[in-house]
This record gives C-alpha cells, sequence and structure tokens, in this order.
C-alpha cells in the first residue's frame, strides 16, 4: 500500500497502491464500531447504512450444467506396464 485516505463524507477508505492501483472499501462506520468488548464477543451485528446490488440488464451467464451436454471419447488405447517395465498401448 502506497497510501491510506478516509473520505469524510462518505466514510470510505480509499486505498493506493503502488502499482497505481485503487481500492475503495464503502463506509467504514461500522469498523468503528469494533470496541475491545464486541471483538472479545463471539458474535455482533454492526450497522451499517442500507447498499443496492446492481445487476447489469446485459448479463452473460455460462451455466455450465445446462449448456453442457456431451460425453468424452473412449479412449483409443490404455497404456500399460508390465513387471518388467516394458510399456504397451492395448
Amino acid at each position: 500500500m502506497r497510501d491510506l485516505v478516509i473520505q469524510p463524507r462518505e466514510d470510505d477508505l480509499l486505498i493506493a497502491t503502488h502499482g497505481r492501483g485503487v481500492w475503495i472499501v464503502d463506509d467504514i462506520r461500522c469498523l468503528r464500531g469494533l470496541t475491545p468488548a464486541v471483538l472479545a464477543s463471539d458474535a455482533a451485528m454492526l450497522e451499517s447504512r442500507p447498499a443496492v446490488m446492481r445487476i447489469p440488464t446485459g448479463e452473460q451467464r455460462f451455466d455450465a450444467s445446462s449448456m453442457l451436454d456431451g460425453r468424452s471419447p473412449r479412449p483409443r488405447s490404455s497404456p500399460t506396464t508390465s513387471r518388467s517395465g516394458t510399456c504397451s498401448a492395448t
């Protein structure tokens, strides 16, 4: 990481890398609720703002189980090795 900045209005964490990459962690307000008591507990619910999941209308999928319907070809030969170390195909 090269730099860390918290954007004050949205409470987003921006992380800059040496490879010119940028990571944005949306709304870190919930992380501010990590008190020692919360960290010591087995489970905790932290508050966060509502989020929207966007799915593009032009989404392309590949459902392998429904798109692939083929059989593997029979092997033409299977190699075997004898105790003497010679290899032959049957």
